[in-house]
């Protein structure tokens, strides 16, 4: 599964139930809460590049995006995605 479409999944079940945690949505989905936060962060992305990767046929790995989340600017982001693209 493309890891923006994972990331969005895991939002609209947060969103159906405001009240559930990172922990409980992790225990449903077999998985940690920390892994549930590396998957949430993808969404720190901008907009996009979210757009990018949700069209693109090419197959981006979490592992080569989590580097840009940390980045706070959404300029910067695309100026880098766009290098590694």
């Amino acid at each position: 599964m493309n890891p923006i479409h994972e990331a969005l999944r895991i939002q609209n079940i947060k969103d159906q139930d405001e009240s559930l945690s990172n922990s409980q949505i992790a225990k449903q989905l077999g998985c940690s809460r920390v892994r549930i936060t590396q998957i949430l962060n993808l969404l720190k992305l901008s907009p996009n590049i979210q757009k990018q990767i949700l069209n693109s046929d090419k197959n981006y790995t979490e592992r080569q995006l989590r580097p840009f989340t940390q980045i706070n600017s959404y300029q910067t982001q695309e100026k880098l995605f766009q290098k590694m693209s």
